[in-house]
């Protein structure tokens, strides 16, 4: 029996669902998270995600109708050598700030910024903030 595009969509929003609360119960025991409106993230071209993690994105996507001004934004931004996201709306006033405009079908990388960790000196787990989070809010870092 194979699975539909919406059955696969399901599953991963599913999935997300319980990272989701993972992620609500780590930033309220640590106070760790991205500040309000932050979208720095979403400048850099080398964030990746696998063809499974964008299966809510495309659905959502083609349900909208708007497959074809997403295929005209992504090769605007290849002919300019644009590197934000496609799914990120900047605030023309902070370019800093804005919003993803399918934030619930954000891949999990996305999801998962401003928890990174790797193992430091001493070979402990440690928190890897980016230069905005420690910036914003230095203490829990």
């Amino acid at each position: 029996m194979t699975a539909s595009i919406t059955d696969l969509a399901s599953d991963v929003e599913g999935i997300y669902r319980e990272i989701d609360g993972k992620i609500d119960a780590l930033r309220s025991a640590t106070g760790l998270g991205c500040p309000p409106g932050c979208g720095r993230c979403c400048w850099h071209p080398d964030v990746v995600a696998t063809v499974v993690e964008v299966i809510p994105f495309a659905l959502e996507v083609w349900e909208q109708g708007r497959e074809e001004f997403i295929l005209e934004l992504l090769e605007e931004k290849a002919e300019k050598e644009d590197s934000v996201c496609v799914a990120f709306r900047p605030d023309p006033d902070d370019l800093d700030k804005g919003r993803c405009e399918w934030y619930p079908q954000r891949p999990l990388m996305c999801r998962l910024f401003g928890f990174a960790a790797r193992r430091g000196k001493q070979n402990r787990i440690e928190v890897a903030p980016c230069r905005i989070l420690k910036d914003h809010d230095p203490g829990p870092y």
